[in-house]
């Protein structure tokens, strides 16, 4: 089965039960993958099994009601934070002396996942991007090539860095943009699609908790045009308030 290699940010979810598994996450706001991460608060089920008018719901048409401030921070924070995350990375996978690698893009980790997969899959490994966009999952090597791919890996991860501010902790503002995305479009869409979830927890036990209390349901394999459909990820831009 291999091996799931943790990382500084990492956010950890159940490996897939298939030849692939978690190899690599996104430098991410651990709150903006909540519902995937955290215990569930109770076993109710909302919504019904069927389809219905809102199949119409579209993720790129979402709007928070209250836009959160925009999380402003320096390019030199940036690539100080940058070069921190690439150093304890290089430890936890024993990469003694990495190499010098320029940076190619700074960015959501929606855009650089794909790049990244493809910098992986150019050296020689199979990378594939999750249905959500933000994961990225490499299949098992022998223990010969282990460390070849942990270098790759790295190297990848140097070229094609994620946005550090998603590395802070969350804000409450964030907590409650985060509990509105969850209420008014993860689940209404998951049950537009036939997907029942459990009970959301109310929006002030939410942001106490810390994002905690409901869970995505367990359909990553199962139902992979669903995750994409209602991806459970709150787009970076708008957690980071960079919407317009």
């Amino acid at each position: 089965m291999g091996f799931v290699r943790k990382t500084p940010y990492q956010h950890t979810i159940p490996p897939p039960e298939d030849a692939m598994i978690l190899r690599h996450a996104a430098v991410i706001l651990p709150l903006a993958l909540a519902f995937c991460l955290c215990g569930c608060s109770g076993s109710e089920l909302v919504g019904d099994s069927s389809p219905a008018a809102s199949s119409q719901i579209d993720r790129s048409l979402w709007t928070p009601k209250q836009p959160v401030s925009q999380v402003v921070m320096s390019r030199r924070e940036k690539m100080r934070l940058r070069s921190r995350y690439l150093k304890v990375f290089a430890s936890n996978v024993g990469i003694r002396r990495p190499p010098n690698v320029a940076l190619v893009e700074m960015g959501y980790p929606e855009d650089m996942k794909p790049k990244w997969a493809a910098c992986v899959t150019s050296a020689g490994f199979d990378a594939q991007v999750s249905p959500d966009g933000i994961q990225v999952t490499v299949a098992p090597v022998e223990a010969g090539k282990r460390s070849a791919l942990a270098a790759t890996e790295w190297i990848c991860t140097a070229k094609f860095s994620d946005d550090p501010r998603l590395s802070l902790a969350p804000t409450k503002a964030q907590l409650s943009l985060v509990w509105e995305y969850m209420t008014g479009f993860v689940i209404p869409c998951l049950n537009s699609q036939g997907v029942a979830s459990e009970q959301p927890p109310s929006e002030a036990d939410f942001v106490t908790s810390g994002g905690q209390g409901w869970r995505y349901p367990d359909i990553y394999l199962t139902r992979p045009n669903v995750v994409k459909i209602c991806n459970p990820r709150v787009p970076s831009k708008v957690l980071l308030g960079d919407s317009p």
